[in-house]
């Protein structure tokens, strides 16, 4: 384990140490003169107490948009609903108190070392050997209906073919049991990098990309579906049937298209979602000058344009990807500097939601980590938290280059993979506030 605080240190450790031997720690060498201009950058930031690196126990594949990454505070874990490092479709499991991964595949495909199965379960209950769907850009959700948590996964692009789908995936992830579930309600269409989100049991999936006019070509779409789960009376017992309540719905005119791979982040107590900007076609980046912030309501099945973008014209330019999650509560607000104006309920403003980007900073053609917490309310107001210099001197010392960002019971990780030489292990990096 390596920690760095505000005393800056560095650790050395022989890649022939036994596993979890005592780091040696040394102190870091005073910084160069050169240096101090871009220290001095960071010191109107909210700081936070250091980041603590751990090696993980088994393999996870991240990437700055490939993988949704899902949360899940009752157990304390992150999911993702991914590839693995041969390119076999898996979902990792990220255990955040053990530093621990299990690597899920289905029944065909794929090495039996460091990896759990999942049986296919089809439409009339016998099991089937079958490898997960080959998809990418999927829309995915993970939820709990009752006690089962379940992963949802919707549309996506097939890689064989390169074809857009709209099949509709449950994954029972405890049982380890999985299947293609048939929807009513009509057929949406097929649709990849959509935002996927759950509110009260229904499965909204905005935007994305649709099929256009020629093969292999694809549109972004102006429009919204909603799946929801309803309880049925057949044969003496109930069954689950998912219907399409909204199917393909277009946005009110006003309302542009925020190209494909976008996130959200739920504002005004949950009533509200804000709809945040994916990667227009061609290339992998996001434009946050052009961004027009979009607000969804749940009740009232509504739209709204809030009038600027407030803060957001602050953010670099062109953002390569980015990860928002829900906020830390009471540690991180005791840091925030007081928020302007009040929210909608006459409240003081709190934190929306966090930010990291990845962003080629000043022309270094290298990832950068920065992190934002967000208030959203009649404008957008935003505070950088300071994990740059931490996750830097990491990168440095170590070779880490960090990727996928969650945020579990109300704390902040960073998930990463060496990029040295040789070094193929992958690494969780702990946010201490």
């Amino acid at each position: 384990m390596v920690t760095t605080t505000g005393q800056p240190t560095r650790t050395l450790r022989s890649r022939r140490q036994a596993p979890g031997a005592k780091a040696t720690v040394l102190p870091a060498a005073a910084p160069a003169p050169a240096k101090k201009a871009a220290r001095e950058k960071w010191k109107g930031l909210i700081q936070v107490e250091g980041v603590e690196l751990k090696r993980l126990n088994g393999e996870i594949v991240t990437s700055e948009f490939a993988f949704r990454s899902l949360p899940d505070d009752r157990k304390n874990q992150v999911v993702y609903f991914g590839f693995d490092s041969d390119d076999n479709a898996a979902i990792f499991i990220l255990d955040c108190a053990s530093s621990t991964v299990v690597k899920l595949l289905g029944e065909v495909g794929g090495k039996d070392e460091g990896c759990e199965r999942m049986r296919y379960i089809s439409s009339d209950g016998t099991q089937v050997a079958r490898a997960f769907p080959d998809l990418e850009f999927t829309s995915a959700v993970l939820v709990y209906m009752g006690t089962e948590r379940l992963l949802l996964s919707f549309g996506g692009i097939e890689v064989s073919t390169e074809e857009l789908v709209s099949s509709f995936f449950l994954f029972d992830i405890d049982r380890r049991t999985w299947t293609e579930v048939q929807t009513e309600g009509g057929i949406p269409l097929p649709r990849s990098s959509g935002t996927g989100l759950w509110k009260d049991s229904r499965f909204y999936i905005f935007g994305g990309r649709v099929p256009g006019g020629q093969k292999e070509e694809f549109n972004l779409t102006r429009s919204y579906s909603v799946l929801a789960p309803v309880g049925k009376l057949v044969g003496g017992s109930w069954t689950i049937t998912w219907v399409w309540r909204i199917l393909d719905k277009p946005y009110p005119d006003d309302v542009p298209s925020l190209g494909f791979m976008g996130g959200f982040a739920f504002c005004n107590g949950g009533k509200d979602v804000i709809l945040l900007p994916g990667s227009r076609p061609k290339n992998d980046l996001v434009y946050y000058r052009d961004y027009t912030p979009v607000i969804y309501n749940f009740d009232n099945d509504s739209f709204t344009i809030l009038g600027s973008r407030g803060d957001f014209q602050k953010l670099p330019d062109e953002v390569v990807w980015y990860h928002a999650m829900p906020p830390p509560t009471k540690s991180l607000s005791a840091k925030l500097r007081p928020f302007n104006g009040l929210d909608p309920s006459g409240k003081p403003r709190t934190v929306s939601f966090l930010m990291r980007t990845g962003t080629d900073e000043e022309g270094e053609k290298a990832m950068v980590s920065r992190l934002w917490a967000v208030s959203v309310a009649q404008d957008v107001q935003i505070q950088e938290i300071n994990i740059h210099t931490h996750l830097n001197r990491l990168s440095i010392e170590h070779g880490v280059a960090f990727h996928g960002f969650a945020t579990v019971k109300g704390t902040m990780y960073l998930i990463g993979e060496s990029v040295v030489a040789g070094d193929d292990k992958d690494y969780v990096a702990k946010v201490l506030l």
